[in-house]
């Protein structure tokens, strides 16, 4: 998925935490309604090679899809996580916490 950057900050002014480093805000409807088009996007390389495997993967695609909809879920109803865009990863999970 791609994202326009439409603003910046020069530092987080307590909006975020230095341990996140950098931080992207996105809309969780706007993410929701790429997220599944985006996956069906990223499986079709094996609809040549691996057919099956690919009309399954749709299948399941498609049942969560239908499973958000009528539940009336988006991106909104969950936390999102931050996983990974920690700055000096390897320190903070080596830390001595005892």
């Amino acid at each position: 998925m791609e994202f326009t950057v439409v603003g910046t900050y020069e530092s987080g002014n307590a909006k975020f935490g230095k341990v996140l480093g950098n931080v992207a805000i996105v809309d969780c409807h706007y993410m929701h309604n790429l997220f599944f088009p985006a996956l069906l996007e990223a499986i079709k390389p094996l609809q040549d090679e691996h057919p099956f495997e690919y009309l399954e993967f749709v299948l399941i695609i498609d049942s969560y899809r239908q499973a958000f909809k009528e539940k009336e879920l988006t991106f909104c109803n969950f936390p999102m996580q931050y996983d990974g865009v920690l700055k000096d990863q390897a320190s903070y999970y080596l830390t001595d916490y005892s």
